[in-house]
């Protein structure tokens, strides 16, 4: 989930803090100000499960953009399976379960700064059911959970499931 998902319920991402101010003078605002003086959004920012390893070109280019199907399969990115078009991003079918839950375990984690559409929430239960918990979600989780003391229940089913 983008930090400008979540940054842009915070008052010191859209308008500063009087701490946010540079050497210079200069004030700011964003996440560098949301960062630098409040709590909450730093909880949020460097929340585990929503922290994934990828490619800097692919991050980049997704942007804050909203997740989706897109028609077609023009790929930028040689075998790497991953659209953009008009501001929509697709990811690669594989890793679709794994978005759903991570977007579903912060809406409801941090209720009060992240919100699903309706649409989004129709999207991701498809993907969840598409793509379902595998062994690396799994092992990732059992870190996650043991260095931050909190679980992504999306996760516990299907983990539960997969060793059975």
């Amino acid at each position: 989930v983008p930090a400008s998902r979540f940054g842009g319920n915070f008052l010191s991402w859209r308008k500063g803090h009087l701490n946010c101010v540079k050497h210079n003078g200069k004030k700011y605002k964003g996440r560098k100000c949301s960062r630098k003086v409040n709590k909450n959004f730093r909880l949020i920012e460097a929340d585990m499960y929503n922290l994934q390893p990828t490619i800097g070109e692919i991050n980049e280019q997704r942007q804050n953009f909203q997740m989706s199907i897109i028609p077609g399969e023009i790929r930028h990115y040689g075998k790497c399976d991953f659209e953009v078009q008009n501001r929509f991003v697709e990811p690669s079918p594989n890793i679709r379960g794994d978005i759903a839950r991570t977007y579903f375990y912060m809406a409801d984690t941090y209720s009060n700064y992240i919100k699903l559409t309706k649409s989004e929430l129709s999207l991701f239960s498809k993907w969840n059911k598409v793509d379902p918990v595998d062994e690396w979600e799994c092992k990732k989780s059992k870190l996650i959970e043991k260095s931050q003391k909190n679980i992504n229940k999306f996760l516990v089913q299907g983990c539960k499931e997969l060793y059975k």
